[in-house]
């Protein structure tokens, strides 16, 4: 007798779960259909911005080359691999 309560307790808890999720997702549907407002995580959109302004220099750098940048490129090419003896 214990079982067969606890095994409909169960079933209506499985009925009420299911239609939720079903109100959930028709409500979730309507509002796609109204909306198109996309709605990112907030450590995503710091990571955007970080990608953003690290692009941002990357850029700069390409474009406008530095000095020191330049001399030790400059160096490292013309430094012997092993040292002379």
């Amino acid at each position: 007798m214990a079982r067969q309560a606890e095994a409909e307790r169960e079933k209506r808890a499985k009925i009420i779960n299911a239609e939720g999720e079903s109100l959930a997702a028709a409500a979730l549907g309507a509002a796609s259909d109204k909306n198109t407002t996309v709605v990112f995580p907030a450590p995503l959109m710091s990571t955007i911005g970080e990608l953003g302004s690290f692009l941002a220099r990357e850029q700069a750098a390409r474009t406008q080359p530095d000095a020191a940048g330049a001399a030790a490129c400059a160096h490292r090419h013309s430094a012997r691999p092993f040292p002379s003896r």
